[in-house]
């Protein structure tokens, strides 16, 4: 027992002796030897009294405060390949993760009821075509023996209503002419559309980067299904979603952390570009979608993985930090408990940052101070304290 603390417990002894003056009457009629071993025993019941407790000493250092949120991985807009419409897959045209160029075949799928309606429609241009040219020979001609009648009928060599007749048959031919060339125009018109049509079942990348996500020769495919993705490394984006209490404090440009449980020794580092306006219902969780992008390369990461994600809603370089559990509150006010000379000194404090397990100290403190961590005992202001070694 240190000096000070057998001090402590001596006054204690003579205070609680002097209120006891039955026993103080008693304790004189005793020997000098049996008084000390009272004292002693009284001593050790008195010291047995004061409150052990733990201190931690406020430092200076980075604080960091983030937001952690569960993600998923996803290429930027337009990296996406679908299926125009109902289709079979009939050829992969490149191997799955190689690198391609913008406009680079990725696959070919087959809609035989298109083809069908492509040759259909070449077909029918063709034949329209050819009727039409032939019709305009018929109509040249015609039109050449009513010019000729017309001057026979008009010298008298030949009856007016013979050249009338010829005319009309010209005039006849025209709109023959006319009516082929407007369903040639109709017929091209649907060979065009379904020629655009069976040129998207060609299949191209709509971007540089990795192709993935590659369907297998032979598999049926929908309107809409995604056939294939195409993804750069250095641009991969997360969708993060972050609990409707947190989503205030997430800002765009902020910093964020990603993770995946599959490579637990690697980290890679992004900024926030989307905070979305609204929440939506994600398993019984009210969230709000974030979109952030990794900065650098993400190869290493699989495609669509799910990863975890930190948001750094506050940072300091060089932060005054206590453990957050020795930050007490009293109303409105902060206060911490310091250890002085064996003594629980009450100390008001203001807060700067307060993260997940420390908090920071704006004004209150110094470097070094110990604050007392929270026990059994409730403390009071000028309390004798022992701290645990």
């Amino acid at each position: 027992m240190s000096a000070t603390s057998f001090k402590g417990c001596h006054c204690q002894l003579i205070s609680c002796l002097k209120q006891q003056s039955p026993r103080r009457a008693a304790c004189d009629t005793i020997s000098p030897a049996l008084r000390w071993i009272a004292f002693l025993a009284l001593a050790a019941a008195a010291c047995s009294d004061v409150p052990t407790v733990q201190t931690a000493t406020a430092t200076r250092r980075s604080l960091v405060v983030p937001i952690l949120a569960d993600g998923t991985l996803e290429p930027p807009p337009g990296g996406e390949v679908r299926a125009p419409e109902a289709a079979v897959v009939g050829a992969i045209l490149v191997r799955e993760g190689q690198r391609v160029v913008r406009g680079t075949p990725l696959l070919r799928i087959d809609n035989p009821e298109l083809a069908q309606r492509v040759l259909g429609s070449r077909a029918e241009s063709e034949q329209l075509a050819a009727q039409a040219a032939a019709a305009q020979r018929d109509r040249d001609r015609l039109h050449a023996i009513a010019d000729s009648d017309a001057r026979l009928a008009k010298s008298g060599a030949i009856p007016k209503f013979e050249a009338e007749q010829s005319a009309e048959r010209a005039r006849q031919a025209d709109a023959h002419v006319a009516d082929l060339l407007r369903r040639k125009e109709i017929a091209d018109r649907s060979t065009a559309e379904v020629e655009s049509r069976a040129g998207l079942l060609m299949l191209r990348a709509p971007s540089d980067g990795l192709v993935y996500n590659l369907p297998r020769p032979g598999e049926s495919v929908a309107p809409g299904q995604l056939l294939a993705t195409v993804s750069d490394p250095l641009h991969i984006r997360v969708r993060a979603r972050v609990d409707a209490p947190d989503l205030p404090r997430v800002r765009v440009s902020q910093r964020f952390i990603v993770t995946f449980d599959g490579l637990p020794n690697e980290r890679w580092q992004g900024r926030i570009i989307l905070v979305p306006p609204g929440l939506r219902l994600f398993a019984s969780r009210e969230v709000g979608e974030v979109i952030g992008e990794i900065s650098g390369d993400a190869s290493a990461l699989p495609a669509n993985a799910s990863v975890n994600v930190e948001i750094v809603v506050g940072e300091k370089p060089s932060a005054l930090v206590i453990p957050r559990g020795a930050l007490l509150r009293d109303g409105s006010a902060r206060f911490v408990f310091r250890h002085v000379d064996g003594k629980a000194l009450r100390t008001p404090v203001t807060v700067g940052l307060i993260g997940p397990t420390d908090v920071e100290i704006a004004s209150g403190l110094n470097e070094g101070d110990a604050v007392i961590l929270p026990g059994n005992a409730a403390l009071h202001d000028g309390d004798a304290v022992k701290v645990r070694s």
